[in-house]
């Protein structure tokens, strides 16, 4: 995604209405969810969103979404000539929660931007089995440690500040993309850009079909959601 393609984010029109039902900010919706981290296991599960639209500019917007995966990652070293092959056995959960609210500006009767600031909480909570095995032993005798066991559970607080620009191809299409920042207080890389996109489909009164992807380099997220519209 180039930054160029944002570049109608500058030019922001007055007006408060849509000619187009497909860009709707009153809703509720379920569905599935994705979370993946770098060089890490993905996470699959369910999330549930919720929207409303006030005073013709303004929207208040939450997401929850738990996820939970399982998976194995190794790594080969080298020890006293020894080669060992470590194993880690992961069972885990990651819980999201987002709060937030935005700014619309209406360029046209198809079209509009999303000003929007969110505040974002993450919890993990990982069991791990890690296992040795030795591959080659060289010169030196080395024997594998013993299997053991240990949790991870922590949480982060993240804030995002974004821009969205809605397109409305006609009365039951639409597409978003977006770009902007996160600040990821315990990280230790604290600050992130992003970019985002997706797309909506009103398939029946009052349903839409949405999908959303967003990608914050050192994790992504995934969702696929039914709303009812209101």
């Amino acid at each position: 995604m180039k930054p160029s393609l944002f570049a109608l984010t500058v030019a922001l029109f007055s007006g408060h209405t849509f000619a187009s039902n497909a860009i709707n900010f009153d809703y509720v919706g379920v569905g599935y969810a994705k979370f993946k981290q770098d060089n890490f296991i993905s996470h699959d599960g369910n999330t549930f969103e919720a929207s409303k639209q006030f005073a013709d500019s303004w929207v208040a917007a939450a997401q929850y979404m738990s996820t939970s995966g399982k998976g194995t990652m190794s790594d080969i070293d080298e020890i006293l000539e020894a080669k060992v092959l470590t194993n880690l056995h992961i069972d885990g959960e990651i819980d999201y929660w987002s709060i937030g609210g935005a700014y619309l500006f209406a360029q046209d009767d198809n079209s509009a931007i999303e000003l929007a600031a969110r505040i974002n909480r993450l919890n993990v909570d990982y069991n791990i089995l890690e296992t040795e095995q030795i591959l080659s032993t060289g010169s030196y005798l080395i024997e594998a440690d013993a299997p053991h066991r240990f949790n991870l559970n922590d949480h982060t607080n993240t804030y995002t500040l974004q821009t969205n620009y809605h397109y409305a191809f006609s009365e039951s299409a639409s597409v978003v993309a977006g770009i902007g920042y996160e600040y990821l207080k315990d990280a230790e890389q604290k600050h992130e850009l992003f970019y985002q996109f997706g797309g909506k489909y009103s398939f029946a009164q009052n349903f839409t079909l949405s999908a959303l992807y967003r990608n914050i380099d050192i994790y992504e997220t995934y969702s696929v959601t039914l709303r009812y519209n209101f």
